[in-house]
């Protein structure tokens, strides 16, 4: 494809893309847009190294034809994670990159729960020992956030003495860290649900296993 004398191949000829229908109308876009930066997020989670490469063709087009009408550049800021790509293959696709440091990760996540729940005054509702274990899995402040937001809303409209808050809290963290899984659970399907299936059996094995242990302790105590 050919654009004001300069060529782009955005993907091969079979490949019925949103490139290749669009590419006009995004370039017509992006050329007479007053902006200066356009922000890329959550694109990482296609997993397609691909479409850096092309974006970043545009990128270079579009700046050929500014640098003739304005002296300003357009620039492309992507938001991604840092494991997107392997090795230096990333600076193939970006001039410059800035590291961030992650705000929630498992070594700070229960200072975080304390700040939130204490705020929001439902902190004294948990076990405190259970709230430290379960923050070990949370990583990411959106997560945490939205698993707080959650809990508020689904203690509030089920107002029940023999609900426990610490398995709320757990089934709500289940649903943010694993929500497909969640959703094959209401339909009798998934992992948990398969676990829950079979805890009997899963406890005879235990049990069994700690038998076994006994008579071995005992074999060798004498």
């Amino acid at each position: 494809m050919n654009f004001q004398g300069n060529e782009i191949e955005i993907f091969e000829e079979n490949d019925d893309s949103y490139f290749d229908k669009y590419l006009n109308e995004v370039l017509y876009l992006f050329e007479n847009s007053d902006a200066d930066v356009i922000i890329f997020e959550d694109m990482d989670r296609y997993h397609v190294h691909q479409i850096f490469e092309k974006l970043r063709e545009i990128n270079t087009l579009i700046n050929n034809k500014r640098t003739l009408e304005r002296n300003t550049p357009l620039r492309f800021f992507y938001l991604l994670r840092d494991d997107m790509f392997v090795s230096k293959d990333r600076t193939k696709f970006f001039d410059f990159i800035i590291p961030t440091v992650p705000v929630v990760d498992g070594s700070n996540s229960y200072d975080q729960f304390i700040k939130h729940f204490k705020q929001g005054g439902i902190f004294e509702l948990f076990d405190r020992d259970f709230l430290q274990g379960l923050s070990l899995y949370i990583d990411d402040m959106r997560i945490l956030k939205n698993i707080y937001n959650e809990f508020v809303i689904y203690h509030n409209r089920i107002q029940s003495i023999e609900l426990s808050n610490n398995k709320l809290l757990a089934i709500i963290t289940y649903k943010n860290i694993f929500p497909k899984d969640f959703g094959d659970l209401q339909l009798s399907l998934g992992f948990v649900h398969t676990l829950f299936e079979n805890k009997t059996e899963h406890v005879l094995k235990e049990l069994k296993n700690i038998d076994n242990q006994m008579n071995q302790f005992h074999k060798y105590s004498f």
